[in-house]
């Protein structure tokens, strides 16, 4: 039974939404580029392992996917976490391809591929770590102790695993079925009752935490060297113009009366989330005052003043559900 689903991380949001609005002529772009190609892989990782795990969970299995909890002053992310009376399992994805290597003296993942060798860090260490964390968690939380397992679970299949000694915590995701199977069959006694397993599963959606991640400070980019306007979501050029209440695109001539809500959309992504109408038209490359606060009015969107020092909050779940990918999205 999935309590928490897997959404599209806010971080690829944010890169996909620089890249569009980042000159392919600017230093920053190759880097940028390489950094979202990660965020994807990954992302299309941990979706493919969903495939496996909704095959055989059963409603016994409590599912919850990308959770961020606090940890002291810090917090501590989870790909995957099941939850069962008898046991916790975290579920650590990795979406690597190439003959990977386990160095257990210098606690590193080496990849080979194509002659050249990357290092990342120990996705052992790794998950080891937020196994301990959630057991800090728990005991805040007062949560009675219950056994927690991890496993690193290797989507691609073009990984090609190696170590000197056998690691049992390191699978692909075809073998997470009969792990999951001998767990069960390891942890056959429940040790959370209803109660304190409902008070688990509520615990843990409030504690999520949202990551704040500013992509624009990431890359020492400003604001400034954005590409502004309103995207042509069937060409994927800038940018259209405002014509008798729609948006036209100068090069395709492609007219779509939506296509603003996709540049709200990146705004809120990038710069902030909220808008003035002075923000808005500038942005869009808006000249009417009168055109902007018609757009913003038709949204509904909440705001704080009135009149000229209106400012409305662009919080990306009160946008209606408008979804454009660039030509070079995937």
């Amino acid at each position: 039974m999935i309590k928490k689903e897997r959404k599209p991380p806010l971080k690829l949001q944010k890169l996909e939404a620089l890249l569009r609005r980042l000159p392919a002529s600017h230093p920053k772009y190759k880097e940028v580029e390489v950094e979202l190609a990660k965020s994807r892989a990954g992302y299309k990782g941990e979706l493919s392992l969903d495939y496996h795990i909704n095959s055989f969970a059963s409603s016994q299995h409590l599912i919850f996917h990308d959770l961020r909890l606090p940890h002291k002053q810090y917090f501590f992310q989870m790909d995957t976490l099941l939850v069962t009376s008898s046991y916790l399992l975290i579920l650590e994805v990795k979406n690597i391809s190439g003959t990977l290597f386990l160095d257990h003296q210098f606690n590193q993942l080496i990849r080979n591929q194509n002659g050249e060798e990357h290092v990342f860090a120990d996705p052992i260490l790794q998950v080891r770590r937020q196994a301990f964390q959630l057991r800090m968690w728990l005991e805040v939380y007062k949560i009675p102790t219950v056994p927690i397992e991890y496993l690193v679970v290797m989507t691609n299949r073009n990984a090609l695993l190696k170590s000197h000694k056998s690691e049992p915590c390191v699978i692909h995701s075809e073998a997470l079925h009969e792990k999951l199977q001998e767990f069960d069959r390891r942890y056959n006694q429940p040790v959370l009752c209803t109660k304190k397993l409902r008070k688990l599963s509520s615990s843990l959606i409030k504690a999520d935490t949202m990551q704040q991640l500013d992509v624009l400070k990431q890359f020492s980019i400003h604001s400034s060297e954005l590409i502004t306007g309103v995207q042509c979501p069937h060409c994927g050029k800038f940018a259209m113009r405002r014509v008798y209440g729609t948006w036209r695109c100068p090069d395709c001539e492609y007219v779509c009366k939506q296509a603003h809500l996709s540049a709200l959309i990146d705004y809120a992504l990038l710069i902030k989330p909220s808008i003035t109408n002075h923000e808005f038209r500038a942005f869009l490359r808006l000249s009417s005052i009168n055109i902007a606060k018609n757009l913003l009015a038709a949204l509904q969107l909440p705001y704080t003043g009135e009149t000229k020092g209106r400012v409305y909050e662009l919080s990306i779940g009160d946008l209606p559900d408008y979804v454009r990918k660039s030509p070079n999205s995937s």
